[in-house]
């Protein structure tokens, strides 16, 4: 992609049609490369969407266990701010759950444990549940 294409494109597409100044630049000696990278960028040609990312693939245990914590102190964090911090918990556990699994699991683990023990705290026993 050219500077001087793109400027040169910008300045004229207004004036001339795309075909028009792509005859001219390839006249003038830019690449067919060259040139369309520019048109692309100046006519904002979307380019096809790009696979989306796939899910991690853990290569040993300790990368399970690193992102097991991390989802548990993602949990713990949120869980800190009232409501936002639930919303957006909600949000990062559906995220998470098609990225990276065990992060995901990890918050769930949180939860399910802090239910636990607030309900042992407030009962005295799990007898309630």
């Amino acid at each position: 992609m050219s500077e001087q294409a793109i400027k040169y494109l910008q300045e004229n597409k207004n004036k001339f049609s795309k075909e028009i100044l792509v005859k001219i630049l390839k006249e003038t000696g830019y690449t067919d490369e060259d040139i369309k990278n520019s048109a692309d960028f100046v006519y904002d040609i979307k380019k096809p969407l790009q696979k989306r990312k796939q899910v991690k693939i853990y290569s040993n245990k300790k990368e399970k266990t690193k992102d097991f914590w991390l989802g548990v102190l993602y949990a713990f964090l949120l869980g800190i701010i009232p409501v936002l911090g639930w919303i957006v918990g909600i949000v990062l556990m559906v995220r998470y759950y098609f990225k990276r699994k065990f992060v995901f699991y990890g918050m769930i683990a949180y939860v399910i444990l802090t239910f636990f023990i607030t309900r042992f705290l407030i009962f005295g026993s799990l007898r309630y549940f």
